[in-house]
Order: structure tokens, then C-alpha cells, then sequence
């Protein structure tokens, strides 16, 4: 009886050990993908930006999505909202206050299945402050270039509030939001 238990035992750690290593790795290609941003201005008009310069894998398993992660760094230095002005205050200890934090980062814990699509849950840090999020997304599909490489996309929106992150200039969110909306759009590349 002992014995097969033991035999079950290592049958069912080798099931769950190929369903864990079943996701397979990519990289974000940066150029066919956008992180972007929008916040209000005066209340009245929303201005938008986006980020030149990130980086991250995807760890994808199209058959259990529960398996999926992200690791995901966004260069605060590279923030682009095409006015050079205003990207230099954004930049300042006013705003990302890049000098002492130069990245924004994501580490995803898990992935559920959210209405008609999903939702990931992670660490998201900027400006010194870590906060558990829930990203929803949805998954674009999957397409092979001409080069015969296997890629995959997501789209997805979120809002968080600036302050949460000790980014407190114009604490009574009149001149520039509190509620930060970010979509992205990202496409990886398989390893």
C-alpha cells in the first residue's frame, strides 16, 4: 500500500512539474507595443503620454492561463507626452523624480479568469512605493511573423491614483488628475 502511494506520489509531482514548465518564454518587443497614459488637466482637458523604453519576459501558457507571469521595467526617463517642457517636470522630484526612482516595475503573482477575459494580479512599484494591483486584460492571440518567430499580444486598461505612489504635487488634483488611466498594448516575442 505504502508503495503505491509513493508511485502516486511521483506520477502526480511529474503531471504538475510539465504543467509548470508548459509556459513558454518571451520577450516584449518594444516596438510593437505601447504603454501608455492619460490624466486630466484643469479638470476640463486629458493629456496623454506614453513610455519609449521598457523591457520584460512573458511566461505564457495559452492552455492554463493560471500559469502566465509577467516581469515588466518601464524607464521613467524615457516619458513622452510630445512636449519637452512638460515631460522635464514630469521627470523632476515634482512628478516620477527619476534621479532617485528610474524605473517602474511590475511582478505578476497570478492570473484569473475575469469576465470575457482576464485579470492579473502583481506588484506594481513606482517612486518607492510597491502596491499589490489587478490589471484586466485580454489576450490578443497569437501570430507568426515572416521570419517564422511565434508571437503573442495583450491589451489592457487600468487606473490608479498618483498619490497612492507619493506623487503628491497638486495634491487637490485641479491642475494635474489624481487618477492615472494606463493602456497598453504589448506584443512578445518567443524565445
Amino acid at each position: 500500500m505504502r508503495y503505491k502511494q509513493l508511485v502516486l506520489g511521483l506520477v502526480a509531482s511529474v503531471f504538475l512539474a510539465g504543467t509548470a514548465v508548459a509556459a513558454d518564454e518571451y520577450t516584449i518587443d518594444v516596438p510593437h507595443s505601447t504603454i501608455g497614459f492619460a490624466v486630466k488637466h484643469l479638470t476640463i482637458s486629458t493629456v496623454r503620454g506614453k513610455f519609449n523604453d521598457f523591457s520584460g519576459i512573458v511566461r505564457f501558457d495559452e492552455k492554463e492561463m493560471a500559469h502566465t507571469w509577467v516581469d515588466l521595467t518601464i524607464k521613467a526617463t524615457r516619458v513622452d507626452t510630445g512636449n519637452q517642457k512638460r515631460d522635464d517636470h514630469l521627470r523632476s522630484p515634482d512628478f516620477f523624480e527619476v534621479e532617485k526612482y528610474p524605473d517602474i516595475t511590475f511582478k505578476s503573482k497570478k492570473v484569473e479568469k475575469d469576465g470575457d477575459g482576464f485579470a492579473i494580479i502583481g506588484d506594481f512599484s513606482m517612486h518607492g512605493v510597491t502596491k499589490e494591483i489587478r490589471i484586466p486584460f485580454t489576450y490578443a492571440g497569437k501570430a507568426t511573423d515572416r521570419q517564422g518567430k511565434e508571437r503573442i499580444a495583450f491589451d489592457g486598461m487600468l487606473t490608479i491614483n498618483r498619490q497612492d505612489y507619493g506623487i503628491r504635487y497638486d495634491k487637490t488634483g485641479l491642475t494635474v488628475g489624481n487618477e492615472i488611466k494606463i493602456e497598453f498594448s504589448v506584443q512578445a516575442i518567443k524565445k
